[in-house]
């Protein structure tokens, strides 16, 4: 039985995640910071990690993630 991921949560402890990308729109994404930072911008990596799991296509040339089901619960540590 393949189920992507449902009811799957996982916890992405990088530099936070874009959640604006057009790939990621769809999907149950949560961003956390776990200190005092200033707000930055730098979601590279974080939003990288975060499509390779759950990106969802917004269009024929989108990839899909390997549990677009799961919930990502975003921990940004810079």
């Amino acid at each position: 039985n393949i189920n992507y991921g449902k009811d799957v949560k996982i916890a992405l402890i990088d530099s936070g995640v874009n959640i604006n990308h057009p790939d990621l729109k769809k999907s149950n994404i949560r961003n956390f910071k776990i200190k005092d930072i200033k707000e930055n911008k730098n979601y590279c990596h974080g939003t990288f990690l975060c499509g390779l799991i759950v990106s969802k296509p917004h269009n024929e040339n989108g990839l899909i993630g390997i549990a677009p089901s799961s919930e990502i619960i975003s921990i940004k540590y810079t």
